[in-house]
């Protein structure tokens, strides 16, 4: 099972999302916008641009 966390950065304005499939990190991104947090992390996902926790992400 996939799930995430959505959340505002300390800064305020930034999101950070992050995803995890049984567990396991698959994903953590910055995005610019709340609205669209959930999207992008799903298309970075399936475009394999997505990341795992210890590894920079580069959008």
């Amino acid at each position: 099972m996939t799930t995430f966390q959505i959340y505002l950065n300390d800064d305020g304005e930034t999101v950070r999302v992050r995803a995890f499939c049984d567990g396991d990190a698959i994903a953590d991104l910055q995005v610019a916008n709340w609205d669209s947090a959930f999207d992008e992390c799903i298309h970075a996902l399936k475009n394999g641009q997505a990341k795992a926790r210890d590894e920079e992400v580069q959008e």
